[in-house]
């Protein structure tokens, strides 16, 4: 007996398990190998996403231009000038209002401490006079230190972003030779991935045999599809709960309202945490500071968060694939003790990939015997 008859025959003795692991192990090295090597294709990754954006724009521009006899040339350099100048336009306007808000909240960060410090020292001196009995004796001093540490955190914390702030400009300035060239290769990348995409198909089918395309095909169609269609799914409805928590902010006249609003919106992308843990507690902070208005305002803000969550979620992302809350956590830390505060936005999307892919290929498996079935 072969070797991969016998792998075959101790996979299907295992129920499946070792195969089940193989496909882990397999998606974990693809990660791995996509987070090595993206530095020195970064452009052409980019390009690549880009050109994917303008495909049906760029098939409309063709099907209306071909009838003035235009090249495809034409077709594909107008859809670029779109989707770049529309891009552009939109992260200047972003980053620009960002970067100011960042130092602005930096500047602001200690009088904002002191503040909520005060407020905090009368709320325990009234909890300290109408239940002295049942508080520790020394629970004073624990308060008064431990809003000290915090003070000092957050003030350095403070003082650390306008830092980094200032030597970024910096490191920037004089690194701009390799930014150009990244932005130019970029722009070129995504030009031939559109322009010359059935000759770069057409290469590959001439590379490859027919048995590694219809592969590559099967992979793409069972797995890739499944994967990146539930990972833009999940973006589309944090980005629109993000755009409705900024708005919702700008419109209450709420200082760092963009800051604050992408900070809610990517902690709502994380599970288990959600754009409640800040919402909520901002809400209870404004009703102890006296500031009743604004923590209804960010009661009835996060109502409107689950009511949007509530609406478009189940159209968006279709079927839900319920992640058990434990694994998420776990993905979550792993995630953060691997890549840093990143990490936790990429664990539980290597779980979500994880889950797609044996999804995937239990749902291959039960066509495979259903074929062979009917050939019996």
């Amino acid at each position: 007996m072969h070797l991969w008859e016998k792998m075959k025959a101790f996979n299907a003795r295992m129920n499946g398990i070792p195969r089940k692991f193989a496909l882990i192990a397999l998606v974990l090295i693809c990660f791995y190998l996509v987070v090595f090597l993206f530095p020195l294709f970064a452009p052409f990754f980019i390009a690549g996403i880009i050109a994917w954006m303008m495909e049906p724009l760029v098939r409309l521009l063709r099907k209306i231009m071909g009838k003035f006899k235009f090249k495809n040339s034409v077709s594909t350099f107008l859809a670029m000038v779109l989707v770049y100048g529309v891009v552009s336009i939109v992260s200047i306007m972003l980053l620009r209002t960002i970067i100011s808000e960042l130092i602005s909240l930096a500047r602001s960060m200690p009088n904002i401490v002191r503040t909520i410090s005060a407020e905090v020292r009368e709320l325990v001196q009234t909890l300290t006079e109408n239940y002295a009995e049942y508080l520790p004796e020394n629970f004073n001093t624990l308060i008064d230190t431990s809003l000290g540490e915090l003070t000092k955190s957050l003030t350095s914390f403070a003082t650390t972003i306008l830092t980094n702030a200032t030597g970024k400009t910096l490191t920037t300035a004089f690194s701009l030779p390799e930014i150009i060239l990244s932005v130019v290769l970029t722009i070129m990348g995504s030009f031939y991935l559109s322009y010359d995409k059935e000759r770069i198909f057409a290469f590959f089918k001439r590379a490859f045999s027919k048995q590694v395309t219809d592969g590559a095909v099967s992979l793409k169609n069972n797995v890739l599809k499944s994967v990146f269609g539930q990972v833009k799914s999940q973006l589309l409805v944090s980005l629109l709960i993000t755009i409705v928590v900024t708005v919702g902010l700008i419109v209450m006249r709420r200082p760092y309202g963009l800051v604050m609003g992408l900070l809610i919106g990517i902690g709502d992308a994380l599970p288990v945490i959600g754009a409640g843990l800040f919402l909520i507690t901002w809400s209870v902070l404004a009703f102890i500071g006296g500031l009743p208005a604004i923590g209804v305002g960010m009661l009835v803000l996060y109502l409107l968060v689950i009511l949007v969550r509530q609406v478009f979620e189940p159209r968006i992302v279709g079927k839900n694939l319920g992640l058990y809350p434990l694994a998420t956590m776990m993905s979550l830390y792993a995630g953060f003790k691997l890549m840093g505060v990143l990490g936790m936005l990429v664990g539980p999307i290597i779980l979500n990939v994880l889950k797609v892919v044996l999804a995937a290929d239990e749902s291959y498996l039960q066509r495979t015997k259903e074929e062979e079935a009917l050939k019996e």
